[in-house]
């Protein structure tokens, strides 16, 4: 029996769809944080940085035919959702609301 989440194929694809999904959100994001003046930009594209960063570094080693990317994949996606989008996004939610943005 195949079982899909071990294929490196599969993984990699979402990979890189996840990255193309991420990287045109925070483009967009950076955007709006620029044409408001947003304060806490900086620290967001840092972190936006590192996401990358880590993403670039998965792609790689999976298409070098490491999949031990795979075993850590679920636990670095949560770790960004919890920390990332549910607490370092929710910083700018009230300064987007104050302007009448979101």
């Amino acid at each position: 029996v195949h079982n899909h989440k071990d294929d490196p194929i599969l993984i990699g694809n979402i990979i890189d769809n996840l990255a193309d999904f991420a990287f045109e959100h925070f483009s967009d994001e950076e955007a709006l944080f620029k044409q408001h003046g947003y304060p806490g930009a900086n620290q967001q594209h840092q972190s936006h940085t590192r996401f990358a960063a880590k993403v670039a570094q998965l792609q790689k080693r999976l298409k070098a035919g490491d999949t031990s990317v795979i075993q850590g994949l679920d636990t670095f996606l949560s770790e960004w959702l919890t920390g990332h989008i549910l607490e370092e996004d929710m910083q700018y939610k009230s300064f987007f609301e104050s302007r009448g943005i979101l």
